[in-house]
């Protein structure tokens, strides 16, 4: 399920869920990490609940991933309107990566 936030569609748990991958850690090690339970971070990952600023921060500093970096990378191409989306296609790539070397 994808959740509808000002207008976007964004995949917030599959960027939560790739950073925890990144980490190799299964989602008891890394709920854990992030003091919060197992099925709550399985409630994040599927998008049946939205991470707040608070929780966002935990994941961030468990991750050492930026909160930044984990909002960036749950944008879809759904997100963009049709007629940009060429642009974002063509640019997308860079962007995230210029804004992995800001946040490094």
């Amino acid at each position: 399920m994808i959740r509808k936030t000002n207008n976007l569609y964004m995949d917030i748990g599959a960027s939560i869920k790739g950073v925890r991958k990144g980490l190799n850690q299964n989602q008891e090690q890394f709920a854990a990490g992030c003091g919060m339970t197992q099925t709550n971070l399985s409630s994040l990952e599927l998008n049946k609940t939205a991470p707040g600023p608070g929780t966002l921060k935990k994941i961030a500093d468990h991750s050492g991933v930026p909160v930044p970096m984990i909002l960036l990378n749950s944008v879809e191409d759904s997100d963009v309107p049709e007629a940009h989306r060429e642009k974002f296609n063509d640019l997308w790539d860079s962007v995230v990566n210029l804004a992995q070397n800001i946040f490094q």
